[in-house]
């Protein structure tokens, strides 16, 4: 059964206990919820105590909901070198990455600049998040090539004034290799997530092959 919205507010509340049982049976609970519980943990990630944020964090991390890709990424920008929000990031880009699922390609899109938003400490874990997440375009261009994937291409560009991941250029090469036929068809990362066998077929190309 669904867990009502009294339930799950009950459950975040417990986030803030001094008793790390207590603590950890919320967030596995509040994990179990899944995307119930998502709109609740977003407005967690605001509340003033740091341990509530901390876990909330962690908890969206273990959900793997690609609309909390925003909010963790604030979070983390606001402290980089707090270990809780490095390990949350980096385990949400980890979970979007091994679902190898078409919808989580704006969310890893939107996770490929990390590597360039912080300095000193925290550009080491930024690093490793924009090379999770250009691992997991990678798998979804050879598993489930879809048009949404070129809107991938602009964020793998080579930048001149910060050092992307060595990863980045053969992923772009993956990526536009696995969508030529439709390189000229109008592409966002947040419209449908078309897979290849769906698009329409370029004139020189009457069959798949």
């Amino acid at each position: 059964m669904e867990p009502t919205e009294e339930h799950i507010r009950e459950l975040i509340g417990k986030l803030a206990s001094q008793d790390y049982g207590v603590r950890l049976m919320a967030l596995g609970r509040l994990v179990e919820a899944s995307d119930a519980a998502v709109p609740q943990l977003l407005a967690a990630l605001q509340h003033p105590n740091a341990l509530v944020k901390a876990c909330a964090a962690c908890a969206l991390a273990g959900i793997g909901a690609p609309q909390a890709v925003g909010a963790l990424i604030a979070l983390w920008e606001e402290s980089p070198r707090d270990p809780s929000r490095m390990e949350a990031l980096t385990e949400f880009a980890t979970k979007l990455a091994q679902s190898a699922n078409p919808a989580t390609i704006p969310a890893l899109i939107e996770l490929l600049p990390c590597y360039k938003k912080t300095m000193g400490e925290g550009s080491v874990a930024g690093r490793e998040i924009s090379r999770i997440a250009a691992e997991g375009l990678r798998v979804l261009a050879y598993k489930a090539p879809t048009l949404t994937l070129r809107a991938a291409l602009p964020a793998l560009k080579r930048d001149m004034w910060h050092v992307s991941p060595d990863e980045f250029g053969e992923v772009r090469q993956v990526i536009e290799e696995a969508t030529r036929p439709w390189k000229d068809l109008p592409v966002t990362a947040s419209g449908p997530q078309m897979r290849a066998q769906e698009l329409p077929l370029p004139a020189d190309k009457p069959t798949l092959s």
